[in-house]
């Protein structure tokens, strides 16, 4: 976990700021816009993405409905592992280039604001590591280090339940299941960000990716690491049909079947899903889907997520002004954050950035002017 980080060097301590009893800001999500997405394609040797890609759809199941546990499911595929340093290479690809990349102050999958607010809130109970970069003069790109594991609870069976309520949408029959990912840029807290996330299903086929056929003629891009193929008729899929699948079992429901789920709204809340279909199971078997909108999950989790979301914001904030004065200093761009026992500390990182040089540039100022 520590190899390529040099802890010779003394580390920065992230303290979390302490918290006042009033005047403290609302964090929101605003202006929130998806401005990409894309669909991991089945492929014998080069990782591939279709852009834009499209969920599966929902397909209400009969109940009692029976699923194998994830653990010996073989669909799981999660392809971005692959691409070891280059996790979050597909963003850069699925978003067009016009956008303005030099305008964002962070750029992450939800994997590491997930473990950045569960270290905040106070909830999270496993150490973490987290490689930052400083692109351009302002931007701060956030990815799990190389070799990050998929940890798999050989009781969950999420993976099963989720393939079997959807289907493949029209026209993408060769996408790997569970492995739609969308990019949204918003402003949280003050900071613009860039965010990646999964999304596990959509009420309806998008039209016209549901007219389409498999021999319809899309272009293509190719990089070292990665293929993209472009299907420039096809349409992202609209926020509002998005749907978040989650398993619980009886064991854990606690007599309510949100129980302490505030975890899940905040995953939710850094997405924007609008909504959560909740499967009740009891050892695999599932008896009951309970549906919740965003707003529900609000109205029972939104003020006590809060604090967590403001440590959270403030750290970031924190690690970006640090990042920025180390990098004046002459200690290069490449950084580690690691959690340890829920202490954040800021070490030095030996090695290549999280992106290919090409892609660094488009956060200078000016590359597309």
């Amino acid at each position: 976990m520590y190899t390529d980080v040099l802890q010779q060097v003394t580390p920065d301590i992230i303290p979390p700021r302490p918290s006042t009893a009033l005047g403290e800001p609302h964090i929101s999500i605003e202006n929130f816009k998806t401005i990409g997405s894309y669909s991991w394609q089945r492929t014998a040797s080069k990782p591939t993405i279709l852009v834009p890609g499209a969920p599966r759809i929902w397909t209400e199941p009969s109940l009692p409905l029976q699923v194998p546990a994830d653990v010996n499911n073989p669909t799981i595929d999660k392809r971005e592992y692959r691409l070891a340093k280059m996790y979050l290479l597909p963003i850069m690809l699925a978003v067009p280039q016009t956008f303005e990349w030099p305008s964002v102050d962070i750029l992450t999958d939800r994997w590491a604001l997930r473990r950045l607010l569960g270290w905040a809130g106070g909830g999270g109970r496993e150490d973490f590591r987290i490689d930052i970069d400083l692109a351009g003069a302002d931007t701060l790109i956030l990815s799990p280090p190389i070799g990050t594991p998929i940890r798999m609870d050989p009781r969950s069976v999420g993976v099963g339940f989720e393939h079997a309520t959807t289907t493949a949408p029209p026209g993408e029959e060769n996408s790997v299941p569970g492995q739609y990912h969308r990019v949204a840029a918003y402003d949280m807290g003050g900071l613009h960000c860039v965010v990646r996330f999964e999304v596990d299903a959509s009420l309806q086929a998008t039209e016209p990716n549901s007219g389409h056929s498999a021999s319809r003629t899309l272009e293509i891009l190719k990089t070292p690491l990665l293929d993209a193929f472009y299907d420039d008729i096809a349409c992202i899929t609209p926020a509002e049909d998005l749907i978040e699948l989650k398993t619980k079992s009886l064991r854990q429901d606690g007599g309510g079947h949100l129980g302490p789920w505030g975890p899940r709204y905040e995953q939710m809340f850094l997405g924007q899903i609008p909504a959560l279909y909740l499967g009740i199971h009891q050892g695999g078997i599932f008896h009951d889907i309970s549906k919740y909108s965003k707003e529900e999950l609000a109205m029972a989790h939104e003020e006590q997520s809060q604090p967590g979301l403001r440590k959270m914001v403030d750290a970031l904030v924190d690690v970006r002004g640090l990042v920025k004065r180390r990098v004046l200093e002459g200690h290069g761009t490449t950084f580690s954050l690691i959690c340890v026992q829920k202490e954040l500390k800021l070490y030095k990182r030996r090695g290549e950035g999280v992106l290919p040089d090409e892609f660094l540039a488009y956060f200078s100022v000016g590359v597309f002017t």
